[in-house]
């Protein structure tokens, strides 16, 4: 079985009913971490779920909301004596800097039980196992400070296309097709996201997440803005704790719409 949960939902800062980004994408046995926002490892305990049993973590990019809680992360995993591989895709101008950290906290080689394999991630193929082949698609987010930022495609029995944070609609025209794309919606405007929508008809569900604070409390409006785009259970407004089971015959449906 095939089921996303979403730990952390909101945008660059929490809120009361929100934590940072992060989500969890789980095929059988597998499990995937999609961004790492604080607090990823209480969330990850409270939403049943075992450190160890993550096979890679996706960063999209370099911004804290979308990544401090890896730290924390890897201290619990070596606190909890994981000694297989952990995979962690991160952009990779971010990877020398990453490694000085770890040895200034002590999470570096000799110190850790496990081996912590980090990949370059740049634009196309990035990773592949028995699940998904996963690419990445580059996003204008950054494109101001001259740093890279990251859309990634988890194509296996299904595709779900996770749109990281972009600088507009725009970064998104590769996308021709997926059976579930999450969408952010603190750097676009909302109008943008309803005319891709309408053009792009072959998006199975969206579930939007990253949630603009300015759209805290609105959520019932924005799904009924939606309506106008796609039936009612093909999306999904997610919260802290969202799940999401996900068949691919029947992707389409979704019991946890708003």
């Amino acid at each position: 079985m095939i089921s996303l949960h979403f730990l952390g939902t909101a945008s660059g800062i929490p809120t009361f009913h929100r934590f940072n980004s992060a989500t969890l994408l789980c095929c059988d046995q597998d499990k995937y971490l999609i961004d790492c926002g604080e607090p990823v490892s209480s969330l990850l305990l409270r939403t049943g779920f075992d450190w160890k049993e993550i096979k890679a973590v996706f960063i999209s990019h370099m911004h804290a909301d979308h990544f401090s809680g890896i730290f924390q992360l890897l201290q619990s995993l070596q606190i909890a004596g994981r000694t297989e591989k952990l995979s962690i895709m991160m952009p990779e101008n971010a990877i020398n800097t990453f490694k000085s950290f770890l040895e200034l906290i002590l999470l570096h080689g000799d110190m850790l039980p496990y081996q912590l394999e980090i990949i370059p991630v740049q634009s196309g193929y990035i990773f592949k196992d028995d699940n998904f082949q996963v690419t990445a698609c580059p996003t204008n987010h950054l494109k101001p400070y001259n740093r890279p930022a990251y859309s990634y495609s988890f194509e296996g029995d299904i595709k779900i296309v996770y749109s990281g944070d972009i600088g507009s609609i725009n970064d998104l025209r590769w996308l021709q097709e997926a059976d579930v794309l999450i969408m952010e919606l603190a750097h676009v405007p909302l109008d943008d996201v309803l005319q891709f929508l309408k053009i792009k008809s072959k998006i199975g569900k969206i579930v939007l997440s990253h949630i603009h604070p300015d759209l805290e409390g609105k959520e019932k409006e924005v799904f009924n803005m939606l309506l106008d785009f796609l039936p009612k259970e093909r999306i999904t407004i997610a919260g802290d704790g969202t799940m999401l089971k996900i068949v691919p015959e029947k992707c389409y449906n979704n019991e946890y719409g708003l």
